[in-house]
């Protein structure tokens, strides 16, 4: 994701895809709305995880709608999290970027690569929960 000098944001999500899928299961890039999506007014969003339950909440949009509705980008990314595995059983991970650079990362995985560039430098990590 990223947030230009002008409060524009933009969200793009690549997938490494799923090991040993189903045969004839086609996939492997991000549906807008579920596992990437920005809007101007409320946040850009991308996730990973298990496709086919992050598809059925549409639940890249569903976390924009709660920084929309006031929440902040790390409470959207816990409670969307929450939200997969408690209605569907998924797993996954979120990073959500607020217009105004606040940033919320949250995952239900046994670990998460994240990156994060800003003016005042570059941060790595691996998340583990």
């Amino acid at each position: 994701m990223a947030l230009d000098f002008h409060g524009n944001i933009a969200a793009g999500t690549s997938t490494g895809g799923t090991l040993n899928k189903a045969p004839g299961r086609v996939g492997d890039s991000s549906l807008i709305g579920c596992g990437c999506y920005a809007d101007n007014l409320s946040a850009a969003v991308s996730l990973t995880g298990w496709g086919e339950p992050i598809m059925k909440l549409v639940l890249g949009k569903w976390a924009v709608d709660r920084v929309s509705a006031g929440a902040s980008p790390d409470e959207a990314a816990h409670e969307a999290i929450d939200y997969l595995y408690n209605r569907l059983g998924g797993h996954g991970g979120i990073i959500l970027l607020g217009p105004d650079g606040r940033v919320g990362m949250a995952h239900n995985t046994p670990r998460m690569a994240w990156g994060l560039q800003t003016p005042a430098g570059r941060q790595l990590g691996v998340t583990r929960n």
